[in-house]
């Protein structure tokens, strides 16, 4: 009897234990994290394999940074400057992040995971996302003009891209999107889109946000130069 209750007692310990380690482990994650957000120049961090799961780095500039196969799942990314080539997110993992109103443009994002990530009007363009993983993410609004999307997996995804002008599809399996603006864009089997050339551009739509009609004197000049 002696005994079981021995047994007992010492697998009631170990078991304590290693409660109280992943909670250990846990508050020293969260520890880690909140000093990473306090940082205040983000610019060019070498975090190449860090785990920062879960953290806040809304509105932070991580441009000229490697990021690269670092654990951003579930951070709150939203409206975070990644841009410029110099900007290194490969195989990163970004799976449910929100990335809303993020700038990703120029970015090195190759086999990057975006995964349930929400990515609304987030802009990817001119980006380098061959073989980056969309499956079941929202991509409501998101510009990828001129990105190099080359076998991205998009499957089931919750709203499909606004923008995808001059983008590569190549072996993406993808033949349109419905409402995506696809004008001169590489489909799967390298067919050139004409879909939307004909709907007005991301620029003519900005310019009508700014009501910034500059665009219009510049092209009449080039009709009229004697004008």
């Amino acid at each position: 009897m002696w005994h079981k209750k021995s047994v007992w007692w010492i697998l009631g310990g170990l078991g304590g234990s290693a409660i109280a380690i992943f909670a250990l482990a846990k508050f020293s994650h969260w520890q880690r994290l909140r000093r990473y957000e306090k940082i205040l120049e983000l610019r060019a961090v070498q975090w190449s394999g860090k785990n920062l799961a879960g953290a806040d780095f809304s509105r932070q500039v991580f441009r000229e940074a490697n990021l690269s196969e670092a654990n951003l799942r579930r951070a709150n990314l939203q409206g975070t400057d990644f841009s410029g080539a110099a900007t290194n997110l490969i195989d990163t993992d970004l799976r449910q992040a929100n990335l809303t109103n993020a700038l990703l443009s120029y970015t090195q994002a190759t086999r990057a995971n975006f995964s349930g990530a929400i990515l609304r009007s987030a802009n990817f363009s001119n980006a380098s996302l061959n073989g980056a993983r969309f499956r079941d993410a929202d991509l409501q609004g998101a510009i990828m003009i001129g990105a190099k999307l080359v076998a991205a997996d998009f499957s089931e995804l919750k709203h499909d891209p606004a923008y995808l002008d001059r983008a590569d599809l190549t072996d993406t399996g993808i033949t349109s999107f419905r409402d995506t603006r696809l004008c001169n864009a590489t489909m799967t089997t390298g067919a050139i889109s004409k879909q939307g050339c004909f709907w007005p551009s991301y620029d003519l739509k900005k310019a009508a946000q700014a009501q910034d009609w500059s665009w219009m004197d510049l092209l009449q000049a080039k009709q009229c130069p004697y004008s």
